[in-house]
């Protein structure tokens, strides 16, 4: 008896030699548990029914509790199924079990209902106790028949019911919370069980109105009342076809539109309007509703204005519930003038305000609109159909596109039903020279490749896009298709010409709007060429014919030389953006003009490729010097368009096309991307902007059905106008109508949640079809009863309900889910749309719940240490709460086995011994009797636990690459060691390498770490065969200059190749204005396709002519040179390139280099600085300034305006940033008056900086007064 307990063994060892005398060499020990003898208690609970005083088949009573006292107090256990218990572990003495007997139960064997035992030399079993039942009970349920079939369908109970009960006894109760009621320790007899009925309220259940009971010799259950509900809400829906939210007359009813009823804020129930529109919820318990409409795509809910009712039901149905739906769609477009006439919309064209556009349907206007200050209209509010929009036209304009566009809308907002409209007026005028200076148009004297501008404001005041035209070979010119507004037409300036008409430099005509369309005629200019002077222009000869046609334009930039016969050039002059250039102040004598070549042009006139010109006292001038070139550029050709679906395809189905086409030289091209159809107004409509991008998408779902042409334009920009193309491909495609996908529109239980567990909860859903389809609906289920995992319930059917029978496994939170589809889109097993709703299943009685699992040692812990494990748990009704202990490891073959069953006592004591080396799993289970099966439990919770084993060395797997041998030298390769500890320690790696690197040695590459791998960087130099070798430790067994595990594999570099450099070329050819962003391309190729770095210098007058990176080491093969306006001269470009495995980081592989040069670029000048208004000017005014000022570079000029003055506080103040716009608005007020000094400078950006400016010019102005009018007159601080 003394040994019980853990106990210690050691043993030592030696050999004589080493230890002292009372010293050893080794040692070792173990632990070892000797324990008193445990005793056991079984027995049974059972109802004799045979009377035989033995525990037959089907007579155990299970869930009764036991209940053992004694040593260490007391504890308690629930019999299983056959109705035993067992209480294990018990010391030897005496005990008491003794038995919990239910009500209506007595005790017959022992009477007492206890039992003393004595524990001694072996167990105690056939401790068993028999039962029988004294009184009986009536129990049923009060539950709202919601079907009003008369039978409890899982319905909901229904709490506070009173149900009666006479007979032999008179009482009286009141149903519990899940509707449950019982009536209990019932003598047998006759009884009457009846409810009583409450207002608003329909029997179902029982017919008679009650149930006679008789008892014999047993319990009485299921004697259930049903009531449904006697109340009912209906309406209409109808179509609200003006939208006023209210029934007119000839209104029909609208079906198919759902409706949901909702109560307490969750939706109980939903239905669809029929034929006529109406609808009707039935069967309704007293209370407070709200009923609403369920929005669908394309209408919106009119009438009621909050969009729902709230109804109260007390005593009466609720009628006249009317819900009214009106259109949500939009049509809209713009109404815009087409300057150009070529029925499509450019990015420069305005719209035009105050227009009237008419919206018919079958024929008849339904709706007119007026066009927005942007040419904007809107029909809104619109039901699905088929509609046209006309464009009526004043009179003095006329339609370029069609006059009226078909549009069916179906739930998408249409955008581009777009009018185009031009004029029916024009300007016409001839260019002159002068000849003679009589001021007159004389014959012969007609000057042709004159550049004519148009500006001008409409008749609605929106200013009009500048517009230019060239004079004809006879001088003419004309502007057509105007409308109504005021023009003015003015002539460009050049160099060696003064104007001489007409005398204000300018035509202004005015069109009034509606009046006859007319052409203003013999607006001519008159020029005369400077004396001693030669000039003449630099032109495209589109066509090569030598001659200068209509169309053609003048070339800007170009060099024409004046020369003495013998070849000496005397001045040279460049050609403006019109082509113009001239030579004044010539003296008398015969002179040879000729123009400078440009590479990619012929020249074709003049033929001999110079003019001579003499000059003497009777010519004193030559004019029409001109010189015709021919672009040998070829145009693109062999246009492609292709789409990735044939035609034709359901409108909505996005379509991708590509373009392409072949460009002789090589060109850049860009696209433009055009739709012509139903939804186009049968007008070729631009779709994208030209772009560089060959593929577009068309999206097709706001098209209508119908035939389409889809059409790609492209250019290269060197042949065609700014809105012109080169060559187009157009294909034809055919949208058909296109099947809608339904869409969920409900999801809704029955009854709000939560509902007690057993109930049967009925799920509704309601979808819309925008074709009519018919839908299928498919119901699942996730939740506690599904182990969280989506369960279907019900498969593919026409049937939009399900009911979900709940049970104890449902307690919990669930969803419910619910697909639908109409076969024509989602797969076999797919689904259209679908829905998802929580729900939550309670129980009246909780169960309990594990709140800790605890062991009295912490893991790990040696072979034989006693681990005691100890569980809490809670119960929120204060139950007993029984527990059960489970082990899954070793010594189970990781399989689980109980290892002590239920008991009320929360502990179990784990004797370790060597089979359970290794990491074990304990599982605790709790129950307390009223939840779960008899085999089942209520919570659970577990936790592992390790027992320590001799400690194991780590073993290496593997040793692997990340990119398989061979490889090019100077790759990067990383090396991953696996080793395995058994007993889970930290592992230490040794990286080795051998080979060409190493001079065929072994190197340490990487010293003892945690880190299993390493990177192995080679250089473009390192090529040859290798040893790579990985040792592995973990720190317990050999030292650190040894290892426990290695491992090692082959290697192979070959050799690589360094890139080299190709190309380095610019965007822009030599030479360039200086201030042009010039960007740099350099190519290089690597045979290894190793990543390649670049290197960017320059040399020239901006570096101070000495070399300068300009963009560092990176894999960008592009630089942009941002060259300023003083940079001119000659510069040289380098490039370098590497890729990292040759060359040292401040050397290169591959070299290459440019020569560029910029010519110089001259500032802006300021000449004049105008105002719309002479000085003074009443305080109050607005005058208008006008800034003008030149470029000889023709850079993009940018002004700023300055104001100092009394508004100001005498102080220059900025009044209008830095912009393109060469006017400011000087809006005054009345108290302004004063003097004022106006500024204004001017910048090309390409010389000063944004703080600076290039030129500047001022004006004084004063503004007088304005109160010397009035009767008040403010003098020296008086009023009189």
């Amino acid at each position: 008896g003394s040994d019980v307990g853990e106990s210690q063994f050691k043993v030592q060892v030696r050999d004589g030699k080493h230890a002292g005398e009372d010293g050893y060499d080794a040692e070792l020990s173990a632990y070892f548990t000797i324990s008193t003898p445990k005793r056991n208690i079984t027995g049974t609970v059972y109802v004799d029914r045979n009377a035989n005083g033995l525990p037959d088949s089907g007579e155990g009573l299970a869930g009764w509790t036991v209940r053992l006292s004694g040593q260490g107090g007391e504890v308690a256990a629930l019999t299983r199924e056959d109705g035993s218990y067992r209480f294990e572990q018990l010391e030897a003495g005496t005990y008491t079990l003794s038995e919990e007997l239910p009500s209506g139960w007595k005790a017959v064997s022992p009477e007492s209902g206890s039992l003393t035992v004595e524990l001694a030399g072996e167990d105690a079993t056939g401790m068993n106790f028999v039962n029988k039942i004294s009184s009986f009970s009536i129990s049923g349920m009060k539950y709202n028949d919601l079907d009003g079939n008369g039978a409890n369908d899982g319905e909901p109970g229904m709490a506070d019911w009173k149900i009666t009960l006479s007979g032999p006894e008179q009482r009286e109760v009141a149903t519990a919370q899940d509707g449950s009621y019982r009536f209990d320790n019932l003598a047998p007899g006759t009884y009457t069980v009846s409810e009583v009925e409450q207002s608003g309220w329909v029997r179902t259940a029982p017919k008679e109105g009650s149930y006679t009971v008789t008892i014999t010799d047993a319990d009485v259950s299921g004697r259930d009342f049903g009531n449904h509900g006697s109340w009912s809400i209906s309406g209409k829906v109808f179509e609200d076809s003006n939208g006023n939210g209210a029934m007119d007359a000839g209104e029909a009813g609208r079906a198919g539109m759902n409706i949901q009823l909702s109560r307490d804020g969750s939706v109980i129930n939903a239905t669809s309007s029929a034929e006529d529109g109406s609808y009707a919820f039935r069967n309704l318990a007293p209370g407070t509703y709200t009923v609403s409409a369920v929005a669908q795509e394309g209408w919106a809910v009119s009438m009621p204005s909050e969009g729902s009712y709230s109804v109260e039901l007390k005593s009466a149905d609720a009628t006249g519930k009317d819900f009214g739906v009106r259109g949500d769609l939009t049509i809209s477009g713009q109404k815009y003038y087409d300057i150009n006439g070529n029925g499509e919309q450019d990015a420069d064209e305005p719209g035009i305000p105050g227009g009237d556009v008419s919206l018919l349907l079958d024929g008849k206007v339904v709706a007119n609109a007026t066009t927005d200050d942007n040419g904007m209209y809107s029909f809104k509010n619109l039901l699905p159909g088929t509609y046209t929009v006309n464009d009526p036209v004043p009179s003095g304009l006329v339609l370029t596109t069609s006059s009226s566009v078909t549009v069916t809308v179906t739930s998408s907002v249409v955008v581009k039903a777009n009018f185009g409209i031009a004029g029916l007026y024009a300007i016409s005028g001839m260019k002159f020279n002068d000849k003679n200076g009589n001021g007159a148009k004389d014959a012969g004297e007609g000057e042709p490749g004159w550049d004519i501008v148009l500006t001008g404001t409409t008749w609605y005041g929106k200013p009009l896009p500048p517009r230019t035209t060239t004079t004809a070979a006879d001088g003419s010119y004309r502007f057509d298709m105007l409308i109504p507004g005021t023009y003015k037409v003015s002539e460009t300036s050049r160099t060696g010409w003064t104007q001489v008409v007409p005398a204000s430099g300018s035509y202004t005509i005015n069109f009034p709007f509606r009046s006859p369309p007319f052409e203003s005629k013999n607006n001519d200019f008159g020029n005369k060429l400077v004396a001693q002077s030669v000039s003449g222009v630099k032109y495209n000869d589109v066509n090569g014919n030598g001659a200068r046609d209509p169309g053609e334009p003048g070339l800007q930039g170009w060099t024409v030389n004046l020369e003495q016969p013998a070849g000496t050039v005397i001045q040279t002059a460049v050609t403006a953006a019109d082509g113009s250039y001239s030579f004044t102040g010539l003296a008398a004598g015969t002179y040879v003009i000729s123009e400078v070549l440009q590479p990619g042009w012929t020249q074709k006139a003049p033929s001999g490729g110079t003019h001579t010109v003499t000059l003497s006292s009777s010519t004193s001038s030559a004019s029409g010097i001109d010189f015709g070139n021919y672009n040998t550029n070829q145009p693109p050709k062999d246009p492609t368009l292709i789409s990735d679906k044939p035609s034709p395809q359901k409108a909505g189905t996005p379509v991708v096309w590509t373009a392409g086409a072949t460009d002789p030289d090589g060109d850049s091209l860009l696209y433009r991307f055009y739709v012509k159809g139903p939804s186009t107004g049968g007008m070729m409509q631009p779709q994208t902007d030209w772009t560089a991008a060959s593929v577009w998408t068309w999206s097709t779902g706001v098209f209508a059905p119908g035939s389409y042409q889809v059409e790609v334009r492209i250019r290269d920009g060197k042949h065609a106008g700014p809105d012109g193309f080169d060559v187009k491909k157009t294909v034809s495609f055919t949208l058909s109508s296109p099947n809608s996908r339904p869409r969920l529109d409900v999801l809704c239980a029955d009854r709000p949640a939560p509902q007690y567990a057993g109930r049967w909860i009925r799920w509704t859903a309601l979808a819309s079809d925008p074709d009519g389809d018919p839908l299928q609906y498919r119901f699942f289920l996730r939740g506690p009863a599904t182990s969280g995992f989506w369960v279907d319930q019900t498969g593919w059917s026409k049937n939009n309900r399900w009911t979900w029978r709940t049970d104890i496994w449902d307690v919990g939170y669930s969803e419910v889910l619910v697909a639908v589809r109409d076969g024509k889109h989602a797969g076999p097993s797919g689904s259209d749309d679908y829905g998802i709703a929580g729900y939550s299943i309670i129980n009246l009685n909780q169960p309990p719940v594990i709140t800790s699992l605890s062991s009295s040692m912490s893991s790990p812990q040696p072979i034989g240490a006693t681990v005691r494990w100890s569980a809490t748990a809670m119960d929120p009704e204060g139950n007993a709460v029984f527990y059960r202990y489970w082990l899954k490891g070793p010594s189970t073959g990781y399989a689980w086995v109980l290892v002590r069953d239920w008991s009320t006592d929360p502990t179990w004591t784990w004797m370790t011994s060597p089979a359970d080396a290794g990491t074990s799993e304990v599982h605790v289970q709790v129950r307390d009797g009223l939840h779960s099966s008899v085999a089942g439990w209520d919570d659970d919770a577990g936790a592992l636990f390790t027992v320590l084993r001799a400690n194991q060395p780590p073993v290496l797997i593997s040793l692997t690459p990340d990119r398989p041998s061979s490889q090019a030298a100077g790759a990067t390769i990383k090396w991953t060691a696996v080793a395995s500890d058994p007993d889970r320690e930290p592992v230490y790696y040794k990286f080795w390498l051998k080979g060409p690197s190493t001079k065929n040695t072994w190197k340490v590459v990487q010293d003892w770490s945690t880190k299993n791998q390493w990177t192995w960087t080679t250089s473009g130099n390192d090529n040859g065969a290798y040893t790579v070798y990985v040792y592995a430790r973990d720190g317990k067994h050999n030292p650190a200059t040894g290892y426990d595990s290695a491992m090692g594999a082959s290697y192979l570099l070959t050799p690589n190749q360094p890139p080299v450099l190709s190309a380095l070329t610019a965007d822009k050819k030599s030479p360039q204005s200086a201030g042009t962003v010039i960007k740099w391309t350099a190519k290089a190729t690597d045979a290894n396709k190793d990543p390649i770095s670049y290197r960017f210098w320059l040399k020239g007058p901006s570096t101070g002519n000495v070399w300068k990176v300009v963009q560092d080491w990176s894999y960008s093969n592009q630089w942009t040179w941002m060259s300023t306006g003083s940079d001119a001269g000659d510069y040289s470009i380098y490039v370098y390139a590497r890729d990292g495995k040759h060359s040292a980081p401040n050397s290169y592989d591959s070299a290459l280099g440019a020569q560029y040069q910029l010519t110089p670029n001259d500032p802006p000048v300021l000449t004049a600085l105008k105002s719309d208004k002479a000085s003074p000017q009443m305080a109050g005014s607005v005058i208008k300034w006008t800034a003008t000022a030149t470029d000889a570079n023709k850079d993009p000029v940018l002004y700023q305006f300055w104001l100092r003055g009394p508004s100001t506080g005498n102080a220059w103040r900025v009044v209008q940033d830095w912009s393109a716009k060469n006017q400011w608005t000087w809006i005054t007020a009345p108290t302004d008056a004063g003097s004022y000094r106006i500024y204004v400078y001017a910048r090309d950006g390409k010389h000063n900086p944004a703080t600076g400016y290039d030129s500047a010019m001022g004006q004084d102005f004063i503004l007088k007064s304005s109160f010397a009018a009035g009767r008040t007159v403010v003098s020296i601080g008086r009023v009189r």
